[in-house]
């Protein structure tokens, strides 16, 4: 059985506001984005009330909502003054599109969640109240030339994560500009989202994808995202000007953006916070990766960590990136793989496991990916449903000369998921995608069994599906489901993961000598156990019970609770 897909190709043409007006007016055309209207204002504060038990989500929304929005708003009448014409072209485009112009200040949301950690962090918050900051891992990108590239031709490889599933991948579109003013430029996006800033790329080789970073210092009147990438893409033929126009302007923000030259085959990588501008080089290696942890030394002391699970995804990550650098000699088709591959890079030769999700480069929430290949004026997209990286996958080529509008459809063939592990990926994705829309806990978590049921031999799954029983009180599943986790998990840390909460769950239950051994186990693997050696003297002080136990929050993106 199969389904459909549309991915569109736009070009837009004439000053910045004129091809704002274009695309919204396109978009209305192709049958509206009315859902965009309610995504943009409430994602914030989705993001930062996830940590919290699903009861006590709606009135904390309800509660933050207004320091958010009075966040976007002052981060847009910043925008006005400092870029009038960018500001002009979104209002245009909204407008054109027949959506709210309230909407307009919720295009910086990702500056405002970002900012919002940031400040409740230099506050101290989580220290004085116990509060658990929401960071989510977003984003992984490697570029390549030269000897790791299989013909020394750069590429510039990018899967985005955003809490957009059902949204972001609903309608992907690839968006050509031919402005009058500046280089011609390209982006891609989701259909009625113009914003050139996060995944771009210019005429004269450069491409610019933007990641997430958590840091203390932010500039609350600064350069939002939207419009600092955007003026990289508009504007840089070479990677020394791309740093320039960021220092020049500097950020609200904390970003990461990777930036690559084929003209030059080089990189770097931009790291910003409110405060400052950074820059890390290759050096004599050929190809640069990014992901979501500062690289810059003097970034990384007022760093964010919102949490341990945070920093070892977004490092396993990395490290599954320069991997597959060192090996060298990579395709356009390695790198389309690459995006997609749920390995862990801890897991041992004699690995069991179905692997899905975990510290991986794939998530629920990877809606876009692409390959960048300047050298052959094309670009690679995933034109599929979240997470996109498997596919199917169509080739663009870059063409700046048509008329302004709908340059071309492809209608995509997707396979219904017919085989078990496909059914498992299916209802975790959809488990992710409503527990960031709100959904009662009861309704998350049926998913999660049916995921865990699918994949018996998928560890993270039966870890979450074990979390989900010990929030509802079924103990014996818990201890069963961790158990089969335990037989297929070979990452040191993962299993002191799987040890410490069937240790918990045994101890609830009055086990006392298996939870002792499972306790036991995890201080044998010394180091390799990570924060799960610190979260067990923790344990100690405050012996698990079964009404402890039932305020547990699995964390469905980064795998922990």
């Amino acid at each position: 059985m199969t389904s459909s897909a549309q991915l569109v190709v736009l070009h837009l043409q004439g000053s910045e506001v004129e091809m704002g007006r274009q695309h919204g007016s396109i978009t209305q055309q192709l049958g509206g984005r009315p859902e965009l209207a309610d995504f943009y204002p409430g994602m914030a504060g989705k993001l930062l009330a996830s940590k919290l038990p699903h009861a006590y989500r709606p009135a904390t929304r309800r509660l933050i909502q207004p320091m958010l929005s009075a966040q976007a708003r002052r981060l847009h009448r910043a925008r006005t003054k400092r870029f009038p014409m960018l500001t002009a072209r979104s209002r245009a485009g909204i407008s054109a599109a027949q959506m709210s112009p309230g909407l307009v200040p919720w295009l910086t949301v990702m500056d405002v969640f970002q900012n919002s950690i940031g400040r409740l962090a230099g506050l101290r918050v989580p220290q004085l109240t116990g509060l658990q900051l929401a960071g989510i891992g977003m984003c992984s990108s490697l570029a390549v030339w030269n000897r790791t590239s299989v013909d020394g031709r750069l590429r510039h490889a990018r899967n985005f994560d955003f809490p957009g599933i059902g949204v972001w991948d609903a309608r992907p579109a690839v968006v050509f500009c031919s402005p009058t003013d500046g280089l011609n430029y390209g982006f891609v996006t989701s259909l009625g989202v113009d914003l050139p800033g996060i995944t771009g790329f210019n005429e004269a080789g450069i491409t610019l994808t933007a990641h997430t970073r958590m840091h203390a210092h932010i500039d609350p009147d600064g350069t939002c995202i939207a419009d600092l990438g955007h003026e990289v893409v508009r504007r840089a033929r070479t990677l020394g000007e791309a740093v320039d126009i960021v220092r020049q302007l500097g950020s609200s923000s904390t970003w990461g953006l990777l930036v690559s030259s084929a003209a030059e085959r080089d990189a770097v990588l931009i790291e910003t916070t409110g405060q400052a501008v950074r820059t890390v080089e290759p050096g004599a290696a050929h190809h640069l990766a990014c992901t979501n942890r500062y690289r810059h030394r003097a970034l990384q002391r007022d760093e964010v960590r919102t949490s341990d699970s945070f920093a070892i995804d977004s490092d396993a990550r990395f490290e599954t990136l320069e991997s597959a650098a060192r090996r060298g000699g990579l395709t356009a088709e390695d790198l389309q793989s690459l995006l997609a591959t749920a390995q862990d890079p801890g897991a041992q030769d004699t690995d069991l496991a179905d692997r899905i999700t975990g510290s991986c480069i794939t998530s629920p929430l990877t809606v876009q990916s692409v390959v960048v290949e300047p050298e052959s004026a094309q670009i690679r997209v995933a034109a599929g449903r979240a997470p996109v990286a498997r596919g199917p996958w169509e080739v663009i080529p870059w063409q700046w000369g048509d008329a302004v509008g709908v340059r071309d459809i492809r209608n995509v063939v997707l396979p219904i998921p017919d085989s078990p592990l496909d059914r498992a990926r299916a209802a975790y994705v959809e488990a992710a995608r409503i527990d960031l829309e709100g959904a009662p806990a009861s309704q998350v978590h049926a998913h999660l069994h049916a995921a865990a049921d699918h994949a018996p031999r998928e560890p993270h799954l039966q870890l979450l599906g074990a979390l989900a029983s010990v929030a509802e009180g079924s103990l014996e599943t818990a201890s069963d489901r961790l158990r089969r986790g335990l037989e297929v998990e070979s990452v040191p840390y993962r299993r002191a993961q799987l040890h410490r909460w069937a240790a918990r769950v045994a101890e609830a239950q009055q086990r006392m000598r298996d939870a002792h051994d499972h306790r036991a186990h995890i201080r044998a693997l010394g180091p390799a156990a990570g924060p799960v050696l610190d979260q067990l003297q923790s344990d100690l002080r405050r012996p698990a019970t079964r009404r402890s136990l039932a305020r547990t929050v699995p964390d469905l993106l980064l795998i922990d609770a």
